[in-house]
């Protein structure tokens, strides 16, 4: 069965623009379920990030008060993988700026980061999707790769929220504007 890891980007993005329209709360609970049910995996070091993103706005609107609950995920990096780091996962430009010491500090960084960890289960978990509205374009002047590039290089399906709800869901909308008909 398939596995969805959710990125801190779509948490967010789902707080902020889809919850406000939800009022019959469908989305929320359909994501809810789906942490229940252990579809969809929640990784300790999303939960981290969303506790200081926003003012922890993700942890305190869905995460908290829904008890969701998450899995760590502590597996041991392997040299192949570290050489994946250096080779695939890396700016090639931005790394040969760097001292040696310098660069391995940061690959340290990268590798607790949320990013890597939700990459490195996918990899270990071949099944899985990752949600993420990170896009392929730019890189925000970072040294690593990010996620969909990252994805896209491990053959990893990668997805952002507007299209996994599209694709899990068939959803209709109706627009009441007040004072005026529905907009259909």
């Amino acid at each position: 069965m398939s596995k969805v890891l959710f990125d801190t980007s779509s948490l967010l993005q789902f707080v902020r623009y889809y919850l406000p329209f939800d009022v019959k709360e469908e989305l929320q609970d359909f994501l809810i379920e789906g942490f229940k049910q252990k579809e969809f995996l929640l990784l300790k070091e999303v939960e981290n990030e969303c506790k200081r993103v926003s003012q922890g706005l993700v942890f305190e609107k869905l995460l908290k008060p829904h008890n969701i609950s998450v899995m760590p995920f502590n597996e041991i990096i392997t040299d192949k993988l570290h050489r994946e780091i250096d080779n695939d996962f890396i700016i090639s430009l931005k790394k040969d700026k760097l001292e040696q010491q310098e660069y391995e500090s940061q690959k340290q960084t990268f590798i607790q980061s949320a990013d890597f960890r939700l990459i490195h289960y996918a990899i270990q978990n071949p099944q899985c999707t990752i949600i993420t509205e990170e896009s392929l374009a730019g890189n925000d002047n970072k040294l690593f790769k990010k996620i969909p590039k990252i994805c896209e290089i491990k053959g990893i399906k990668c997805l952002s929220l507007p299209k996994f709800i599209q694709e899990k869901l068939k959803l209709s909308f109706v627009l009441h504007i007040k004072g005026r008909l529905p907009i259909l």
